[in-house]
């Protein structure tokens, strides 16, 4: 069950397009002191640990699994001496002690485990703490006051992927490789394991999470921004949006608003969140048949990506739309945005991305593989293209010389977003099983962190910037594609034998302004609004315990129970 439960998460987090401000996980600390001391702790840890050791290597003989893949890596990331693979082996436990004094339980050290995270081969492992139930399968003396069998309670710190019958048969062989207690006929049983990842959002966390803040937003449209300005163009800017939100704010709070009158949508850029919003509340019909079974689910998921594929060019060849956001009728001055409302912002028009983001989601869980370096260098090589290909035929699309075509718009949109997402999900890949490079090593630089935090309101934010920017302007900005290119077009003029140099503003200096503006303040609402709404949402509308303390109880048939204050977890042994 936990292992499906991750998967379920990776195939979530994957088919996000957008990140609401997600933590970072970072690497464990090292082992403090010189070299010296380090190396001499290691050996310490591996001496003592060594049936752990040989018990993890049963696995790789009975089993071809993600959690025998990432086992194999463990034992040769400890064998390199990688000092996060000796902290899951030091955080599980070791020779209980104080059994006379009825010490039958030992915890290990759930922190070290969970908090242990690194990379070997191209295999990422992450630790996951587990607790056993060791004991006699016939006991000769049942003289146990109060207990039918004498259960000793210990923990092991495993890869992620391994599931309760993985851990199990783990300590087995654990117990079989000690000479001194394997003749005593102890057997494991009754394993069960902390979740890893159990902040996975639910449909209704989802809603939660994005909604205030965007209430936030559109009671500040509705109600006060006509308070901050006023110029020549504001009336068609902002006055007219204002009522807009008024009427229309409640198809918002339902995310229909790229169907429902989409040309009256309160705040027209988030579109997007109903799209997103609307795929996941249909994602169990592709992700419920994968968990419970995968083959089918498979095929299900392929029957739906092909049908987010052909359905965008068939609607488009059927009504004669483009691919275009909007036209431009130079004669009459006019921008036509039909096709953005009809056929640009519908949930089927956008649904391909999210169904490869899903398919890669669930491949990632489920498959280890090791790209050689001609692999990763074609894949890279054909991203580049799929890539080129994307930006050039949409600058050719909008082109104003480019005459309407329905069997190249039909071909445009059969191509386009499923060649980008191809393009984005090895990007993807690569970055997260160690064939990134400089990619991933510009990606993952620190200067991005803060600025991932702050993405969800720049989001919602940028446009209102950007309106309220153009609805203040007394005087019109005039762009050309020089301007486009260059920070500064410099025309000389010759005047008594002198050059005149002036400097006009262009384009990318008001993208500039726009982009820092809207990180500042996307800033102050993050401090006031997003973080304190989240903290909020977190304390009514969570419902899964961040501690979970177990207590013994008097044991059945089956050995000691488990009891957890708060929400019980069950656990299965299915993989």
């Amino acid at each position: 069950m936990l292992f499906h439960r991750n998967v379920l998460g990776t195939v979530l987090f994957l088919t996000s397009i957008q990140s609401f401000g997600s933590a970072s996980m970072d690497t464990v600390p090292p082992i403090h002191g010189s070299d010296e001391t380090r190396e001499w702790i290691k050996r310490i840890v591996g001496s003592l640990r060594q049936p752990w050791i040989e018990g993890f290597k049963s696995v790789l003989h009975t089993t071809e699994s993600s959690c025998a893949t990432e086992v194999a890596a463990l034992i040769q990331a400890m064998e390199s001496g990688h000092e996060w693979a000796f902290q899951m082996l030091d955080a599980s436990s070791g020779l209980q002690t104080g059994l006379m004094k009825g010490n039958f339980r030992d915890v290990g050290l759930y922190d070290e485990c969970v908090e242990a995270n690194g990379q070997y081969n191209h295999v990422n492992i992450r630790g996951k703490h587990c607790m056993v139930s060791l004991g006699s399968a016939s006991p000769t003396s049942p003289a146990v006051i109060g207990i039918d069998y004498l259960r000793i309670l210990s923990s092991i710190c495993v890869p992620s992927s391994c599931n309760e019958t993985q851990v199990e048969q783990i300590v087995n062989a654990t117990v079989a490789n000690i000479p001194t207690i394997s003749h005593l006929g102890l057997e494991a049983s009754n394993a069960f394991c902390a979740d890893v990842g159990s902040d996975d959002l639910s449909a209704g966390e989802i809603y939660t999470l994005i909604t205030p803040s965007f209430v936030v937003v559109m009671l500040f449209v509705s109600f006060f921004i006509n308070r901050f300005g006023n110029g020549p163009l504001w009336k068609i800017w902002i006055g007219d949006h204002v009522e807009i939100c008024k009427k229309n704010w409640w198809f918002n709070m339902l995310y229909i608003q790229n169907f429902l009158k989409p040309e009256l949508m309160c705040l027209l850029h988030t579109w997007y969140l109903a799209v997103n919003m609307q795929l996941f509340w249909l994602s169990p019909i592709v992700i419920y048949p994968l968990y419970r079974w995968p083959k089918h689910g498979i095929r299900i998921l392929g029957l739906v990506l092909l049908a987010s594929i052909f359905i965008p060019p068939i609607v488009l060849g059927i009504n004669g739309y483009t691919n275009r956001t909007f036209t431009m009728h130079v004669d009459s001055g006019i921008l036509d945005f039909g096709d953005l409302f009809n056929f640009y912002i519908p949930t089927y028009n956008r649904a391909s991305a999210y169904f490869f983001g899903m398919f890669l989601g669930y491949d990632v869980a489920t498959k280890k593989r090791q790209l050689t370096k001609v692999n990763v260098w074609i894949n890279w090589a054909a991203t580049s293209v799929l890539l080129l290909f994307c930006m050039c035929a949409t600058h050719f699309n909008y082109n104003n010389a480019f005459a309407y075509n329905r069997v190249l718009e039909v071909v445009l949109a059969l191509t386009l977003r499923p060649c980008w997402s191809v393009a984005i999900a090895w990007i993807i890949y690569a970055c997260t099983h160690g064939y990134g490079g400089p990619i991933n090593s510009f990606l993952s630089m620190p200067f991005f962190r803060p600025l991932s935090r702050l993405s969800f309101s720049t989001y919602l934010l940028h446009a209102l910037i950007q309106s309220k920017r153009s609805a203040v302007a007394q005087t019109p900005v005039v762009f050309s594609n020089s301007l486009i290119v260059s920070l500064f077009l410099y025309n000389f003029r010759c005047s008594t034998c002198a050059f005149e140099i002036q400097p006009i503003s262009s384009q990318i200096h008001e993208y500039l302004i726009d982009l820092v503006l809207s990180i500042v303040a996307a800033f102050v609402f993050t401090l006031f609004f997003e973080s304190p709404l989240v903290v909020l949402e977190k304390i009514f509308v969570s419902s899964k315990s961040e501690v979970n303390r177990v207590t013994l109880v008097r044991g059945t048939d089956n050995g000691l129970q488990v009891k957890e204050e708060g929400i019980r977890k069950e656990s299965t042994k299915k993989d």
